[in-house]
């Protein structure tokens, strides 16, 4: 996973941030940055000290530079067309000219460090706020949300987008015990999880849902009664019998994770009806899967899908799975950065799991599934915390199109 800091956002008061994903297995999510508040800083209202001959130094500048310069500095490497190296965040490490005196002469990734550590001074930025539980309609209203989210209009509309999407368990973790009820073999939390090569890191303190349980391993949506879209490299012909396609593993509270549902509420996969993979090297190859489930889904409505077409650079999206296998979570405030063949890229927060999880337009139609990311978490010596990125860097999150997979679905 990767945490996005919204630097558009850092100019008022209500500055953003959020979080991204990495869709491969536990054993490689072993990068990340800090999330937590740096050591108080100089607040940033104070003129750079002089460098001999006149110019102030690079390094007062930097303390000198409030967080606004620092970002009017960020955002006019990003913006200039000159042909210059990239730094490590994407940005050009350092340009001509500008506006606060010195800046200039300073590395992208040295101002963006800076600028993180002004913005949780002065905002006191949560930074993974962006990612919250789905509960049920009629539990949060527009007077008590009771910490639900708050989607494209309102929470029920969330929940409502919601009732389309799955999460994906093999069958070993799901268990039929007398009563018509399923048991999600769900024996360890988020915070009991262990990372790295050996499994032997912890995960820090400061992450959110350390108390959730932990199983699925990946997410998909309902596009027709009886068929779900996930990722290719969650199910195949091999194990797609195998597979689970779950509704209502949620969390309507922190504490009370839902682990035991109804046995109509689990199905399992009966066939592939169309499976791509991507193309290994080809960054613009889509993947995906369309499965057929064993009957025909009571209780839940499909999804709409985009059948044609492709969204814009900029277009508002979020999405909803099962992070890191955690219960349902929804993710907002991300939007579109370019459409490339048949994937589009995003700073969309999401961890490994979430491959397949539907991407939704602000119509709260869907235009892709999660397929791939960057490295979710990075030991920082003594545990294991997210990445951090703006939301201008890193390379952002890959999702197929829907359009391209579409034509495959009934009419």
């Amino acid at each position: 996973m990767k945490v996005f800091i919204a630097l558009m956002a850092m100019i008022t008061l209500a500055g953003g941030c959020s979080v991204g994903h990495e869709h491969t297995s536990a054993a490689s999510e072993t990068r990340a940055g800090s999330n937590e508040a740096r050591p108080q800083g100089s607040s940033g209202e104070n003129s750079p000290t002089a460098a001999p001959g006149g110019a102030a130094s690079p390094a007062s500048a930097l303390e000198g530079a409030s967080h606004i310069d620092l970002l009017k500095e960020l955002r006019r490497r990003a913006q200039s067309t000159t042909a210059v190296p990239k730094g490590e965040f994407g940005l050009a490490p350092q340009m001509a000219g500008g506006g606060f005196p010195g800046l200039e002469q300073i590395p992208s990734d040295a101002i963006l460090t800076k600028l993180i550590q002004r913005q949780q001074e002065i905002f006191r930025i949560n930074q993974k706020d962006d990612i919250k539980d789905v509960g049920k309609v009629g539990q949060g209203t527009a007077a008590n949300p009771t910490n639900y989210p708050v989607g494209p209009g309102d929470d029920d509309t969330m929940v409502r987008l919601s009732d389309s999407v799955v999460a994906v368990f093999p069958s070993s973790l799901v268990e039929r015990p007398a009563g018509g009820k399923v048991a999600l073999s769900t024996s360890i939390t988020f915070g009991q999880r262990m990372f790295g090569p050996d499994k032997k890191w912890p995960l820090c303190s400061s992450e959110r849902f350390r108390e959730q349980p932990v199983g699925a391993k990946c997410t998909g949506f309902l596009a027709a009664p009886d068929i779900v879209v996930t990722a290719a490299h969650c199910v195949d012909k091999s194990n797609v019998t195998e597979t689970r396609f779950v509704f209502g593993y949620v969390a309507s509270a922190a504490s009370t994770p839902r682990t035991i549902l109804p046995a109509s509420d689990v199905y399992s996969g009966r066939e592939i009806i169309h499976r791509k993979e991507a193309t290994e090297g080809k960054a613009d190859d889509g993947e995906w899967a369309l499965v057929r489930l064993d009957r025909t889904v009571v209780g839940h409505t499909p999804a709409s899908v985009r059948r044609e077409g492709v969204p814009h650079k900029d277009d508002a999206i979020f999405v909803i799975g099962h992070p890191s296998g955690l219960p349902l979570k929804y993710a907002g405030n991300a939007v579109v950065r370019e459409v490339i063949g048949q994937v589009f890229r995003a700073n969309l927060d999401t961890y490994g799991g979430n491959s397949g999880s539907p991407v939704f337009n602000k119509k709260g139609v869907v235009e892709g599934i999660l397929i791939r990311g960057e490295t979710d978490f990075e030991y920082d010596g003594t545990c294991v915390k997210s990445i951090v990125c703006p939301d201008i860097g890193c390379g952002g999150e890959i999702a197929t199109l829907s359009s391209v997979f579409a034509p495959k679905l009934p009419k």
